[in-house]
C-alpha cells in the first residue's frame, strides 16, 4: 500500500473541474444575450467604444447569425442604449 498523497496541484485541478461542472451553465447563450440587451452607453463613453462593445457582445450572443441581421441588432441596441438627451435634435 502506497502512502503517497496526491499532489495539491492535481487536487486543485480536479476541484476546479468539479466546481465548473456544477456551477457554470452549460449554455451561456442566454447570459450573453442578456448582457447584449442590457448594454447601455456609459456616461462619457466614446461612441466608437460603445459601438465596438455592442458588436463584440453581438458576436458572442449570436455567433451563428448572419452579419446583416447582427448589424440590425447592434443598431437597435445602440439606439436603445443612448439616453434620450443624446437622441434629441
Amino acid at each position: 500500500m502506497s502512502s503517497e498523497r496526491p499532489s495539491s496541484q492535481g487536487v486543485g485541478k480536479e476541484l476546479k473541474a468539479l466546481l465548473l461542472k456544477r456551477f457554470q451553465p452549460h449554455d451561456l447563450t442566454a447570459t450573453y444575450k442578456a448582457q447584449f440587451r442590457s448594454r447601455h452607453r456609459h456616461h462619457n463613453e466614446d461612441i466608437y467604444t460603445y459601438v465596438e462593445a455592442l458588436q463584440r457582445l453581438a458576436d458572442t450572443a449570436c455567433p451563428f447569425m448572419d452579419s446583416q441581421a447582427k448589424e440590425e441588432l447592434v443598431v437597435d441596441q445602440f439606439l436603445m442604449g443612448m439616453n434620450s438627451q443624446e437622441l434629441s435634435v
